[in-house]
């Protein structure tokens, strides 16, 4: 509330005689907006606009809020001069916002969210410091209030320590009892202290951390990557070179799995009669490879600024279970030959294609005598010791039975069966590895702007299974008229229409889906994009939209997730 003038306030004209009658008129400051002004100090009895003076040139009683602009002009409304602003033009520390009163460069107010806020510029007029960008900047809240709803970032004190807001809405939520509300801000890391996930520190080093870890004791955070990632580039890199570490060592542990496997393959191959007992030691090996798989997922979720090297020698530990795969199958095969009494000796000329028959053994040995042989049809490729057929098995050499040593590779053009089946539809036909782009989109792009971190992709097909990895780690992400459902397009193959949808694991950050709490990557059948199946108590499932991630939200969404399906 402002008075305009003084008990004793005359005006007079150019003459120096009382402004008879004078008159005076009030508007919005910098505008010809009319501002009504008051006779009483509670602004109750509104006065004309123009304010008309008395005989003797004196103003009556003058009210109003804020600042204004004021016109003085004669009787016949001859202006005289103009002021502006003027009213209450001086501003006290931390007063609420008036929308009419004009601030200067680093004036401080309250806003309407209890929060405080400073000027940035001078001339600040009618720009709502809650709304409006540019031209204030969020200060700090100084102590908690149960009754002020907080938004992501906002500082607050309670009992002496220093809290953040790590959500939007957040009303009634006490900072020291509510961690999924609040983190508080400690400048000193305290060695005898307990961190929870997502806490920052200052280290010994003078580089603010933050924990990725829960229940983080006694490990100094310059020194424990694995605990703590830094702002700085050298202290990522450190978390990253700790990771890739830890990765390395996995493998190595699943070379030698792998290893063991090999040998115990080579006296399958030697001794036949013992196939069932080495595969079944495969099968465990293999169960120890995936399990060490699962690890470095794990690893990956964890540190996501080393994912890529994890995830890269997650697939070396899978190609190493696909060799043990390959060699079961050949010790199977392994397993129906046998070495009879050959029936005669037929020498074929070098080079030359033999039919063989239920009666006739053929034996290629020597330099001179190596070639291909055609049994009902189908070509084998042999080298050195003698192949011998009688009607019923296949075998190599005289007794013992001797090892089959193929250079390169073994082609079976219309797939492997395993055991007695002879079903062509039960045949491994395919196996492949590559990788894919995956790409973060939506439903109706318009103007969805994305940057990449990270953009990696990759896929394992074995028969009609396709396993697909996925990490994403976005730079920039903003939309406006974007919408829709969110989609990572890319898939390197299409799912079939014939089976059911295919769920998998997923990690994501930088969303917005309040109530729900269950998340999963999903292909659809028929199609070569992964959506995000969400969930929760009390709610419809329905899938992640885009604008479930705000634009220009901080920190960057990032995505990572598995998933199976059928083709």
């Amino acid at each position: 509330m402002a008075r305009f003038g003084d008990l004793d306030t005359q005006y007079f004209d150019d003459s120096g005689d009382p402004l008879v009658n004078g008159k005076v008129y009030f508007y919005e400051t910098g505008t010809t907006t009319p501002k009504t002004t008051y006779a009483d100090v509670d602004f109750t009895i509104p006065n004309t606009n123009p304010v008309i003076l008395t005989a003797a040139g004196r103003q009556p009683n003058i009210f109003f809020d804020g600042v204004a602009k004021a016109i003085l002009a004669t009787s016949a409304g001859t202006q005289i001069l103009v002021r502006d602003p003027i009213g209450d033009t001086a501003n006290s520390f931390g007063n609420p916002w008036i929308a009419s009163k004009r601030y200067s460069a680093n004036d401080v107010v309250q806003g309407s969210d209890g929060e405080y806020y400073v000027s940035l510029s001078n001339g600040n007029v009618n720009n709502n410091p809650v709304n409006t960008t540019g031209l204030w900047t969020f200060l700090y809240s100084v102590e908690w209030n149960a009754g002020t709803t907080y938004k992501e970032g906002s500082v607050v004190t309670y009992e002496s320590i220093v809290y953040q807001s790590l959500q939007n809405t957040n009303l009634n939520q006490n900072p020291s009892t509510v961690a999924a509300y609040w983190t508080p801000i400690q400048l000193s890391w305290i060695s005898t202290q307990t961190y929870a996930l997502n806490v920052n520190v200052v280290g010994s080093d003078g580089v603010l951390y933050t924990s990725i870890q829960a229940a983080n004791t006694g490990n100094e955070p310059s020194a424990s990557p694995l605990w703590w990632v830094g702002t700085s580039a050298a202290a990522a890199a450190s978390a990253i070179a700790a990771a890739a570490s830890a990765a390395a060592a996995l493998v190595s542990e699943n070379a030698a799995a792998a290893s063991e496997t090999a040998a115990g393959l080579s006296e399958t191959a030697a001794a036949a009669s013992a196939a069932a007992a080495a595969a079944d030691a495969i099968a465990t090996a293999a169960d120890a490879v995936s399990t060490a798989d699962d690890a470095a997922q794990t690893a990956l979720d964890r540190i996501a600024t080393a994912a890529d090297v994890v995830d890269t020698n997650a697939d070396v530990v899978l190609t190493h279970a696909d060799v043990v795969t390959t060699n079961a199958a050949v010790a199977s095969v392994l397993g129906a030959f046998s070495s009879p009494d050959p029936i005669g000796n037929v020498t074929p000329n070098t080079g030359a294609f033999t039919t063989l028959s239920a009666s006739v053994a053929v034996t290629l040995s020597g330099g001179t005598a190596n070639g291909v042989a055609y049994l009902n049809g189908s070509k084998v490729v042999t080298s050195g010791s003698g192949l011998q057929f009688d009607g019923a098995n296949l075998g190599i050499g005289m007794t013992p039975v001797k090892e089959l040593d193929v250079a390169g590779e073994i082609r079976a053009s219309t797939g492997i069966l395993f055991g007695t089946d002879t079903a062509a539809a039960n045949a491994l036909d395919d196996y492949e590895e590559g990788t894919w782009t995956p790409v973060f989109t939506c439903t109706t792009p318009g103007d969805l702007s994305v940057g990449y971190n990270f953009q990696q992709g990759k896929y394992t097909k074995i028969g009609n299974l396709v396993t697909v990895k996925c990490f994403l780690f976005l730079t920039t992400f903003s939309h406006s008229t974007a919408s829709g459902d969110l989609i990572i397009s890319g898939l390197p193959f299409t799912a079939s229409a014939d089976v059911n949808d295919a769920h998998g694991a997923v990690t994501t950050r930088g969303f917005t889906k309040a109530t729900y709490t269950n998340f999963a990557a999903a292909v659809f059948r028929g199609t070569s994009n992964v959506n995000i199946a969400t969930s929760g108590s009390g709610v419809a499932s329905a899938t992640m939209q885009l604008t479930d991630y705000p634009t220009g939200v901080s920190p960057s969404p990032t995505m990572t997730f598995t998933v199976t399906y059928t083709v």
